[in-house]
């Protein structure tokens, strides 16, 4: 039980429980866990599909070329020396979207690269709208492209439509499991990403 007069770093552990038990829920009881992975494979494969397509015959292109090591939960381009850089901020500037930066930004390199992120709350919508935005600055600033890249997107969230869908999820309270060894990161907006090694969660029965 948190008593409600906590103060300073206090609050700040009772609002990450809070938010913690919010993404819990939503990701066990409202979604179901087997939904959400489902659900982060195909965002994942539609922004390949894009970046694919983009690249045909041009200098975009997907950091990871193998796609058994590719990770549902971001994805990694390089564009060119500078070019990366150029498109992060013109979407900033004229729409709003902001893509991460690579790890190891201060190399020379870093800037023709960017992530994009798609874990957590986020959904075919949302990837399409970046993704959308990404064409518009690309031809606003005359970056080398292929055709056809929100064409394959499409087409990736057309054939998995019905794929990702809420899964009813039951929960026996007398049951219990420990997961344990990586970290399980939430995402409850987009931007925060709460990361715990060990949670003792409710089993649930994915139906």
């Amino acid at each position: 039980e948190i008593s409600l007069g906590l103060v300073g770093s206090e609050m700040c552990i009772r609002d990450s429980l809070y938010g913690l038990r919010e993404a819990l829920d939503m990701i066990l009881d409202e979604e179901g866990l087997e939904a959400v992975w489902t659900r982060h494979a195909a965002l994942a494969r539609t922004i390949w599909a894009a970046v694919e397509a983009w690249g045909q015959g041009s200098d975009v292109a997907l950091n990871m070329t193998d796609l058994a090591a590719r990770s549902h939960s971001v994805t990694t381009i390089r564009m060119g020396e500078g070019q990366g850089d150029r498109l992060r901020a013109w979407l900033e500037a004229e729409t709003g979207v902001t893509l991460g930066k690579p790890l190891g930004a201060e190399m020379p390199e870093a800037s023709g690269i960017f992530r994009i992120g798609h874990m957590g709350h986020v959904n075919a919508h949302m990837v399409m709208g970046v993704l959308g935005a990404m064409q518009a600055g690309m031809i606003a600033l005359d970056i080398p492209h292929g055709a056809g890249g929100l064409d394959a997107a499409a087409a990736v969230v057309a054939a998995n439509a019905g794929a990702v869908r809420r899964r009813a999820a039951t929960l026996d309270p007398s049951d219990a499991a420990t997961a344990a060894g990586g970290d399980v990161g939430i995402a409850t907006d987009g931007i925060l990403s709460v990361s715990y090694t060990h949670l003792t969660l409710p089993t649930k029965r994915i139906v």
